[in-house]
C-alpha cells in the first residue's frame, strides 16, 4: 500500500494550517506596498553618512525615487557644505545652507527641508551630530527625539556602520509588542522598502515589563492563578492575525520571502547581533502619548540596525 512520503505529510499539514488560518481571520488581501517616492537625505558629517549615503543610493537605484539632501548642522557658515558632494553621490538635488537661519536648530532644518521637499520619506543619522562611539549606544540624542515627535513622514535612523557594499534591504524585521493601528501601515512601508527576492520578518515581542505587569495584575486577583508566558505569546499573535495572513498573501504577490517571529524579550533579543548581517528594524507608532512611542524610544536605544520609524498619520 502507497505510504506517504514525509515532504507529502508536511505539505499537507501546512495545507491544513492554513486552512485553520482562514478559517479564524477569514479571506485576508495581500497589502499594498508603499515605495519611497522623493527621499530628503539629512547628513551631520558623522561616520554615519556613508551608510545613509548608501541606503540612498539603493532606494533610488531600484524605485527611482527623488533625492534632496541638506546638511543639517547648526555651526560654521564657513564649513564645506556637505550637501553639494553627497548631491552627485546619490544624484539629487541639494538644499542651500545659505537659507537657514545661522541659529536655527538642526531638527528644525530637516523639518524645513522634508516640507520644501516635499518628501514622502527620511533619513538621518542617530545620534545627529556625533558619532555613535563618542556618545554611548543608549543615546539617541535630541534632534531624533524631536524628529520621532513631529516628523509626519516615516524616517529612516542609521545606528551603525556597516559594509556599504552589502544591501541593507535584504532583510526587514517589522517589531510589534502590542495592539497597534499604526501596525499595517508600518508593514507596507516594510514591504516597499524589502529588496526584491529579500526576506521580511513580523516579530512579535512579549516585553519583559509587561509581562511583569501583567502577571503581578493577575496575581493580586487570583493568588492561586500563575500566568504562563506562553499565554501572552498566543494573545499577541491572535491580535495580529490578520496581519500575518496579510503578510503571507503579499509574499507570494509580490515575491519576497515572509516569516512570523515569537518572542519572549526576556529569553531573547529581538535584534541580530552581528553586525555583517545588518538589517532594517521597522516600528510603528499609533500616537504620540501611546506606548508604542516610548517602545520606539527603547528599540532604536538598542538596536544596532538603521531603524525605520512610521508614525500615524495625522487626522
Amino acid at each position: 500500500m502507497f505510504e506517504p512520503t514525509q515532504r507529502r505529510v508536511d505539505s499537507d499539514l501546512e495545507k491544513s494550517m492554513d486552512l485553520f488560518r482562514r478559517a479564524e481571520v477569514g479571506e485576508v488581501a495581500p497589502l499594498e506596498p508603499i515605495k519611497p517616492q522623493r527621499i530628503l537625505l539629512a547628513l551631520d558629517g558623522s561616520a554615519q553618512d556613508a551608510l545613509s549615503i548608501s541606503m540612498t543610493q539603493r532606494l533610488k537605484a531600484r524605485l527611482g525615487c527623488e533625492v534632496t539632501v541638506v546638511d543639517a548642522r547648526e555651526t560654521g557658515t564657513d564649513q564645506k557644505d556637505l550637501a553639494a558632494e553627497a548631491s552627485k553621490q546619490v544624484s539629487g538635488q541639494a538644499i542651500d545652507r545659505a537659507q537657514f537661519e545661522d541659529q536655527l536648530p538642526a531638527y528644525d532644518r530637516i523639518l524645513l527641508a522634508i516640507e520644501q521637499s516635499q518628501a514622502n520619506l527620511a533619513v538621518a543619522p542617530c545620534p545627529f551630530g556625533r558619532d555613535l562611539e563618542c556618545v554611548g549606544a543608549d543615546s539617541t540624542g535630541t534632534v531624533i527625539d524631536v524628529l520621532l515627535a513631529r516628523s509626519a513622514v516615516p524616517i529612516i535612523i542609521t545606528r551603525g556602520r556597516f559594509d556599504v557594499g552589502v544591501d541593507i534591504f535584504s532583510r526587514v524585521r517589522l517589531i510589534l509588542s502590542g495592539e497597534n493601528r499604526t501596525a499595517p501601515l508600518a508593514a507596507r512601508w516594510a514591504q516597499g522598502v524589502v529588496a526584491p527576492g529579500g526576506k521580511l520578518e513580523l516579530m512579535l515581542l512579549v516585553e519583559t515589563e509587561f509581562y511583569d505587569n501583567v502577571r503581578e495584575a493577575l496575581h493580586a486577583l487570583h493568588p492561586e492563578e500563575e500566568i504562563k508566558i506562553g499565554s501572552l505569546e498566543t494573545a499577541l499573535a491572535k491580535i495580529h492575525a490578520r496581519l500575518h495572513a496579510s503578510l503571507q498573501a503579499s509574499a507570494d504577490q509580490h515575491g519576497f520571502d515572509y516569516e512570523e517571529l515569537i518572542e519572549h524579550e526576556g529569553e531573547e533579543e529581538p535584534f541580530d547581533v552581528d553586525e555583517s548581517a545588518g538589517y532594517v528594524v521597522t516600528l510603528a507608532i499609533e500616537a504620540r502619548d501611546h506606548a508604542s512611542q516610548s517602545h520606539a524610544h527603547d528599540l532604536i536605544r538598542r538596536s544596532p540596525h538603521p531603524v525605520l520609524l512610521v508614525p500615524q498619520p495625522a487626522t
